[in-house]
């Protein structure tokens, strides 16, 4: 629950700022940190969006790479940053997803189906109502999200890759849930997504080849930021 989260937060925050606090009434000591750590707080759903920009030292959003629904689900933090007295400049914004970069965009997406199905059903809210979620998509996406199969969430293949692609939803939810594609697409998708007000991106990686995935990213994509 949301109210838990923030408790636990503080708790955290109060353990490396004074090195006590008091967590479900009883007194903890923390006497070793020698620096506060920055909490990083993952949120996808409106509650918990708030609660991030109300807390949190970076928001890792699960709104996907597509500038209207980073939009959307930073409006969510930035009310709860304003609520708590907190501007922009206390809080830095990442989004989440998987990663891949190859010579098109359907040889990237095709190892990430899966994962942006995960990501999806992490992600989309109950009910769906998101104003950047298409209408026409709606039914296919409720579908998705019945038929999903946790016992394969984040695996390569199998059922939750073959159901977005019965659902027709390839595309939809890889441009929303992946940065994938050429170097070129990974790098204006990349600028959009900053554009919208994102500072940093979480990348998993889920490619059958891991480390070269890693590495061109880094040569073809990153670089281009450094």
């Amino acid at each position: 629950k949301v109210q838990t989260l923030r408790e636990y937060i503080t708790a955290i925050r109060e353990l490396f700022r004074n090195k006590e606090t008091v967590y479900r009434g009883r007194t903890i000591r923390l006497t070793w940190p020698a620096r506060e750590v920055p909490i990083w707080l993952a949120a996808a759903g409106p509650k918990t969006l708030r609660l991030a920009g109300e807390l949190a030292d970076v928001v890792v959003m699960g709104s996907g790479f597509l500038p209207e629904c980073i939009q959307e689900s930073l409006a969510y933090v930035e009310e709860g940053a304003r609520a708590a007295g907190r501007s922009r400049e206390d809080f830095e914004v990442w989004v989440y997803g998987p990663g891949n970069v190859a010579d098109s965009r359907e040889e990237a997406l095709a190892p990430l189906l899966a994962g942006s199905a995960a990501t999806g059903h992490l992600s989309f809210p109950p009910g769906f109502e998101q104003k950047s979620v298409p209408p026409a998509l709606l039914p296919s996406l409720r579908k998705m999200a019945e038929e999903y199969d946790t016992r394969h969430h984040q695996h390569r293949g199998g059922q939750n890759a073959e159901l977005i692609e019965e659902l027709g939803l390839t595309d939809y939810m890889g441009r929303r849930f992946t940065l994938s594609g050429t170097a070129e697409e990974c790098i204006a998708q990349a600028c959009a997504a900053a554009g919208a007000g994102v500072q940093g991106f979480m990348l998993t990686i889920i490619t059958p080849e891991p480390l070269k995935t890693i590495r061109d990213l880094g040569e073809k994509v990153v670089a281009e930021f450094q």
